[in-house]
């Protein structure tokens, strides 16, 4: 148990300790694994330092298609995929659920991957804004996104493979513990750090991740738990093995409709595309999606406010 928490503490102190150099964060204090050790209980074993505080705050994106994000701005940064998951039942109503990870999360970070092309994302993604509501939270996230291997986090967190200077920074502004959660403007607000991450324009050249390409973003909720994660990229296109190229067809098939159903499912893709657990519940079996017309171009720009 002692060691479990001391693993958690060493989230908290890395996510201070970004979030004390972001000009736009909630907290600035830097913490010590032995100030996270010693706090306050608030749900055991979970203390005042591994809990998110909730913010007031807003945010706002424009999206435009990538044929015409250049007649905008020369830095545009281009959606790669996205996936979203929601789980059917409240988490302690499943059989066997052991807290330790959410199908929700399993799925949506797969189903983005896979739209993205992506098949290593601790190798090929360079920054990460994930849900880290509680300290515990992203822990789990770390093996439930494949960012590490199952049962291996705790090594990971030991070694500081996602501090800034890590292998893959995570949280790189603070997160949700320390730059603070408005709660519906936390997701889109966690995109644009990743979108300025992407652009080389972090708000202080020490905030600044080294030469990123791809990023990813996340949000979280429930219960029943909703998950959904988004890929973004610096550049337009693709990598060029084979299995890329399939999915860049595969993306490139599907349309965006501004009248969404209330089920969330907005995306037609094409008559070879499956999805499986994404704008909705999750069903199990694999569904054929209902083809649409061919978009005047895929993938996304993203842009968000304030420039």
């Amino acid at each position: 148990i002692e060691q479990g928490k001391e693993t958690l503490a060493k989230i908290e102190v890395k996510n201070h300790d970004n979030g004390s150099l972001c000009p736009k964060a909630h907290f600035h204090n830097r913490i010590t694994v032995e100030q996270v050790l010693k706090a306050p209980i608030v749900a055991w074993p979970l203390g005042l330092f591994d809990c998110c505080g909730n913010s007031d705050g807003a945010a706002c994106a424009i999206v435009t298609t990538a044929a015409k994000a250049r007649d905008f701005r020369s830095d545009s940064v281009y959606l790669k995929g996205f996936g979203i998951a929601t789980d059917s039942m409240l988490p302690h109503f499943r059989p066997g659920f052991s807290w330790t990870s959410f199908d929700s999360l399993v799925k949506s970070s797969h189903k983005a991957y896979e739209m993205a092309g992506i098949k290593n994302p601790r190798e090929e993604l360079d920054v990460a804004e994930v849900h880290d509501c509680f300290s515990i939270t992203e822990l789990l996230i770390y093996e439930d996104f494949g960012f590490s291997p199952r049962g291996s986090a705790r090594e990971d967190v030991d070694a500081g493979f996602f501090t800034r200077e890590g292998g893959l920074p995570v949280n790189i502004d603070g997160g949700l513990k320390c730059f603070g959660h408005p709660i519906g403007a936390s997701g889109l607000r966690m995109t644009y750090e990743v979108y300025k991450q992407l652009q080389g324009k972090a708000d202080l050249p020490e905030r600044q991740s080294k030469n990123p390409r791809l990023g990813l973003a996340h949000t979280f909720g429930g219960p029943p738990q909703i998950s959904a994660v988004a890929i973004l990229g610096s550049e337009k296109g693709y990598p060029g093995n084979r299995q890329n190229r399939l999915m860049q067809r595969q993306i490139d098939s599907a349309h965006i409709h501004s009248s969404a159903p209330a089920s969330g499912r907005f995306l037609r893709p094409g008559p070879n595309f499956e999805t499986r657990g994404v704008f909705g519940p999750n069903s199990g079996a694999p569904q054929k999606a209902e083809p649409g017309p061919e978009p005047s171009s895929c993938p996304l720009q993203f842009s968000a406010c304030p420039k």
